[in-house]
């Protein structure tokens, strides 16, 4: 018969305990070591913004400015992205982080979640996602019409638009871990925060869209002629003080005949004033925010380059961004935004 082979008993007898290495266990990080732990990796972001904002890889409205460019950087490791990442990808309005929708599905996509344009027209955008974890799908829809009652303008390239709408309201209902609950610049810009979406796997409830408007932001008083400060959102001709040092008073200047200034080679028909309402208040904030990233500056120089350059495209001279029409405001925000998509670093 043959003898089956055995093995001794663990731990062999001539096994060396005093090999074995314990680790301790892993101890908790208290919220004091985080702090410390941000405080200084925020020392070091500062050591790199100092160089980063003096080149062209940052935003212009970040250029010269470390102290911005370094909570970027902070925010974006928050996130899990790469400095040059961050500072590319993450837009501020009023204090509040936001994306484009297209880093949006990004970085959904890159979490391991999918994400599907189900339907996409100019009146309509359905998109679905489904979790990896869980596998629950979500679907969120919006519609020119909603559009319409957000007063959001969608005029220009409404397809796009609306897939940027629906991409919002499905990352903030399917996928808040992903980017900490943020926004798409568009929703920042327009003032608006919309939350609509459904499972697909659950009963459809009738619920209507909850809505919050933000309150516009206050224009500050003009000062004393003497050191003229602009607010972003008005922007005004330079005024030059008399020799004596009064008020310089306030001329209505003759509108120049388009043909002199102009001719027909904008691309765009420009509206008649007379017959159009003023501009709303959400263009106004959307124009100053897209006039910064362009770079004009709120000197005397940066505002007469602004001016000069509403001429070209609208045909008219103007001294106020507030002089502008519904219709005319809607034109320079589609050629900005259409100028800063082909251009990540605008």
């Amino acid at each position: 018969m043959t003898e089956l082979a055995t093995r001794p008993a663990w731990p062999a007898t001539d096994w060396d305990a005093g090999t074995i290495e314990r680790l301790p266990a892993a101890q908790p990080v208290t919220q004091g070591e985080r702090m410390r732990e941000w405080l200084h990796l925020f020392k070091e972001c500062r050591e790199a913004a100092e160089i980063l904002s003096r080149t062209s890889f940052v935003p212009k409205e970040m250029q010269g400015k470390p102290a911005e460019a370094a909570v970027s950087m902070m925010k974006g490791w928050e996130l899990g992205l790469d400095p040059l990442d961050a500072l590319a990808s993450i837009f501020v309005v009023h204090g509040r982080v936001g994306f484009y929708a297209e880093f949006m599905r990004r970085r959904v996509i890159q979490a391991g979640h999918t994400f599907r344009v189900v339907e996409s027209t100019d009146n309509r955008c359905v998109v679905e996602g489904t979790r990896k974890e869980t596998g629950e799908t979500h679907r969120a829809v919006f519609t020119a019409e909603q559009a319409k009652r957000a007063k959001i303008d969608i005029t220009a390239y409404p397809a796009e638009k609306l897939v940027a709408r629906a991409t919002s309201r499905l990352v903030k209902q399917a996928f808040p871990d992903v980017l900490s609950g943020s926004l798409i610049v568009e929703d920042l810009l327009d003032g608006i925060i919309a939350v609509e979406s459904e499972r697909v796997d659950a009963a459809p409830a009738e619920t209507s869209p909850v809505q919050r408007r933000r309150q516009p932001r206050a224009v500050k008083a003009k000062p004393a002629p003497a050191a003229p400060v602009v607010d972003d959102d008005l922007l005004d001709e330079p005024e030059t003080a008399s020799e004596n040092g009064s008020k310089p008073e306030t001329t209505q200047a003759e509108e120049p005949q388009q043909d002199d200034l102009l001719g027909d080679e904008t691309g765009y028909d420009t509206p008649d004033p007379s017959d159009e309402s003023g501009i709303t208040k959400a263009q106004l904030q959307k124009l100053s925010i897209l006039r910064q990233r362009e770079g004009y500056a709120d000197t005397d120089e940066g505002r007469a380059d602004w001016f000069q350059w509403v001429l070209v495209n609208i045909g008219r001279l103007v001294r106020s961004n507030k002089d502008l029409t519904k219709a005319e405001a809607s034109v320079l925000i589609d050629v900005l935004e259409t100028a800063q998509a082909q251009d990540p670093q605008r």
